[in-house]
């Protein structure tokens, strides 16, 4: 959604929020895009005040942060303390399933467990991103979320390993090699 002038400085000052809040929780675009599932472009269209986002983004950022939807945006509500909110993003990931060593800077080398899968005939038929996180999981006990397994396959080399199509009924990228 393109934002209009009388909503422009609302938008303004939330993305300023957000930027904030990933700040003080010492996290990148990239890590706050990967664990909210969007794209880091889409991080920086938020923080910068370019996009109107909507309630559902705004309720998963809060939980990511540990907070309501609607703290994110009250000038009034303090930012917590860094251990608070890594500790409340903790939290968020083994909820969601995400790999909590992203915050401990031991993000471990999902391309090597994407290899592997690469070349096994798992993707001989054709597998969503979270089929192959899900199998990635079930083989080698390691943890992925959809989007990074997609920013894994879209990129050199293993993006000419694979074929990229749209699914039929949804937006959702099928793999298969």
């Amino acid at each position: 959604m393109s934002v209009s002038k009388k909503d422009y400085s609302a938008v303004k000052e939330y993305g300023q929020r957000i930027r904030a809040f990933r700040k003080a929780a010492e996290l990148s675009q990239k890590e706050l895009a990967t664990f909210t599932e969007v794209h880091q472009p889409y991080i920086a269209a938020i923080e910068n005040g370019d996009l109107n986002i909507g309630i559902k983004i705004q309720e998963t950022i809060g939980q990511t942060f540990g907070v309501r939807y609607y703290q994110l945006a009250d000038p009034e509500f303090p930012i917590p303390a860094r251990e608070i909110l890594r500790d409340n993003i903790r939290k968020y990931l083994i909820s969601k399933q995400i790999d909590p060593a992203w915050l401990n800077e031991e993000t471990p080398n999902l391309s090597h467990y994407v290899d592997m899968i690469l070349n096994s005939d798992f993707l001989d038929k054709p597998r969503t991103a979270k089929a192959i996180a899900q199998e990635i999981a079930a083989r080698y006990r390691v943890t992925a979320s959809a989007a990074r397994v997609t920013d894994i396959l879209s990129r050199n080399p293993r993006r000419q390993l694979v074929q990229i199509t749209k699914s039929k009924n949804s937006r959702l990228n099928i793999y298969q090699r």
